[in-house]
């Protein structure tokens, strides 16, 4: 649930809850009765927000970013226009990328480092690194003790990393658990050679001629550069990140998460490329579409 600080409540009529409810029934906004009780206690906290509020949600905003935060596996994430929202089908992919770094590490003397490619908000891998600290037996103890270990998210957009880095502040009350960096892709951060890399990426896949046909909730309320892949087919950046990989000495496993219409095309390129000696799986999100594929560099 989002959670919104006390503040002096409103009287306002419009305020009734059954009434946001119909408003968001009436100009078909998604989930009217979830997303109205939410909207519904932000007007009683900011009751001096009430008109703005509506004409945003009337103008098709996503009203996670109204209120600038979203839930995603049980953690609070601020949002704002700077990043994309947080989806329930990312979930899954940390869930594998977890199961390596608990297969992987420790592994001593090599050093294990869990990255997110474009980052955004900090979901991913402030969501994987939450879980770690959950599973491992000594907990926050041993991470901290753990210098074997460490969590990177890397994005283009410094605003993104503004935001990313208040969440890890926030979750991680101020510990330094997750780090940050500005990078095109992973080409502007270096790594220990004998470091594994275990990486999550969910990138730009929207190609340039989609994007206007793209719901007005995502069109004109979420960044462009966050959407719109590159390259005729939106696969660029994955094609651009694969190939650094393949430039590396570092033993990897990487998840990609895309448009299930994708994950052929990608597969594809891949033993097209030359590129040689990765393994591929694919696996599908809670809906039973494959969107997930994950690539590892044989040893």
């Amino acid at each position: 649930m989002i959670d919104i600080p006390p503040s002096k409540k409103s009287t306002s009529p419009v305020n009734d809850l059954h009434s946001i409810i119909k408003l968001l029934s009436d100009i078909d906004y998604p989930d009217p009765i979830r997303v109205g009780k939410v909207i519904h206690r932000y007007i009683e906290n900011y009751p001096h927000l009430e008109t703005e509020v509506l004409a945003r949600l009337r103008s098709d905003e996503p009203y996670e970013k109204i209120v600038g935060s979203a839930e995603f596996s049980g953690l609070e994430f601020a949002v704002n226009k700077d990043v994309l929202i947080p989806r329930s089908e990312s979930e899954v992919l940390v869930e594998h990328a977890l199961v390596d770094l608990l297969h992987l590490h420790p592994k001593p003397p090599h050093p294990t480092i869990c990255i997110d490619v474009g980052t955004g908000s900090g979901n991913l891998i402030i969501t994987m690194a939450k879980r770690y600290i959950e599973e491992t037996s000594d907990q926050h103890q041993k991470f901290n003790n753990d210098p074997l270990l460490n969590f990177l998210g890397v994005d283009i957009s410094n605003e993104a990393l503004d935001v990313a880095l208040s969440n890890a502040s926030t979750i991680f009350e101020g510990e330094g658990i997750v780090n940050f960096a500005e990078s095109d892709l992973l080409e502007d951060v270096s790594f220990d050679p004998s470091a594994q890399l275990i990486i999550m990426a969910n990138l730009p896949y929207v190609t340039e001629s989609e994007f206007p046909d793209l719901d007005p909730s995502v069109r004109n309320f979420d960044p462009k550069i966050s959407l719109v892949g590159e390259d005729t087919d939106g696969l660029g950046h994955y094609r651009r990140l694969l190939i650094h990989l393949s430039e590396l000495n570092n033993d990897w496993i990487v998840h990609f998460e895309m448009d299930p219409s994708q994950v052929t095309d990608l597969i594809g390129w891949l033993w097209l490329s030359g590129i040689a000696g990765i393994s591929v799986e694919t696996y599908h999100d809670q809906y039973e579409k494959v969107r997930f594929i994950r690539l590892e560099k044989q040893k």
